[in-house]
Parts: structure tokens; C-alpha cells; sequence
């Protein structure tokens, strides 16, 4: 069993103590989000879960207790980008974010449309993610995800997605070049 810790909140932000003490008991209830009166405790010990993917745009919270999961495999699809405090204000600046899991097999991969404020129009805030990068004392490569063609020398690579979910492929192409990089 793979688990997604998880997508509608942010566990490892908000409730990472919450997280720990269920891997502690080795069980979570989950509720049917069809039956609410539905629940169900899901057996999530060492045994059964294959691998833990955590989703997060700060880690912080759980970076010091990491050896409570010392049993299980995990990683983290660690979200980054330059939404303005106002928008997100129980997130640590993005400086801050950045500096948590910078090494050589970092690579941030963005979207290139979205609002840079609340309510605002989409912008191409991936080149801005980018520039910001540049601009920074931080070598993290980036990886533009777009359904325009975009190519700029800045990006570690462009991936073009369209409506049939083809984008696959570019994406695979982009993160063997940061592979051969890092050799």
C-alpha cells in the first residue's frame, strides 16, 4: 500500500504530531468522504505500507522526528512557489522553504501559469519562479510544466502537456538530464 500524507491537508505542516502518533499506534481512521457516518481504521504498520509520499509546502514541522520512520520508506513532493504571504500566511517564507532540502538532487518542477496574489489573474509566474532562482545563492534547477511551448536556456528543461496527458515522456527527458549533471 502506498500512502498519501496527503493532498487535502497539509499533515506535515498542520499536523505532523497527529502523523506520528498514528504511526506510533500503526493505525489511522479514515472516513468515507461518500458515507460520513462511514469509518474505517486502516492498518498502516511497517508490513503493509510500501512506501509514505508526503505532500507539503513545509516540511519544518517533521524534519526533527524522521527517525520515528525509520521502518518505512517515504519521500516528499515538496511544493514550492512564490505565492505572497497574505495568500498563504501559515507558510513559511519561500527563502526559508527552499533552504530546508537544498543538496545537488533537488529540482523544482512548476507550473507555468498561476495567480501570483489571491483572486488575481494567472500569470507566468513559473518564469518568475525561475528568475527568482537565478536572482538567489541557490543552484536548484527548474523544470517548466506548460500546455504553451515555452523554451528558455534559464530551465533545466521545458515539459509541454496538452490534453492527452502526453507530457510524460518530456518530463522523464528532463529529469535524466539533472541526472547526467549530477554524475
Amino acid at each position: 500500500m502506498i500512502l498519501s500524507v496527503s493532498r487535502r491537508t497539509d499533515i506535515p505542516t498542520f499536523y505532523s504530531d497527529w502523523f506520528f502518533n498514528r504511526v506510533k499506534e500503526k493505525s489511522v481512521c479514515v472516513r468515507n468522504p461518500m458515507n460520513r457516518y462511514q469509518v474505517s481504521r486502516i492498518d498502516i504498520s511497517p508490513e503493509v505500507v510500501d512506501c509514505i509520499v508526503f505532500w507539503t509546502k513545509d516540511p519544518k514541522p517533521m524534519l526533527g522526528r524522521l527517525d520515528e520512520l525509520k521502518d518505512y520508506k517515504y519521500y516528499f513532493q515538496y511544493s514550492v512557489n512564490g505565492y505572497e504571504q497574505a495568500l498563504e500566511p501559515h507558510i513559511s517564507p519561500l527563502q526559508e522553504r527552499i533552504k530546508i532540502f537544498q543538496n545537488p538532487f533537488d529540482v523544482i518542477i512548476t507550473d507555468m501559469w498561476y495567480p501570483k496574489e489571491a483572486g488575481g489573474e494567472e500569470d507566468r509566474c513559473g518564469l518568475l519562479l525561475l528568475d527568482e532562482m537565478k536572482k538567489s545563492e541557490y543552484n536548484i534547477p527548474v523544470i517548466i510544466c506548460s500546455n504553451q511551448q515555452y523554451r528558455t536556456e534559464d530551465a533545466l528543461g521545458e515539459v509541454l502537456f496538452k490534453g492527452n496527458g502526453d507530457w510524460d515522456e518530456e518530463l522523464l527527458v528532463s529529469l535524466v538530464k539533472r541526472a547526467k549533471e549530477v554524475e
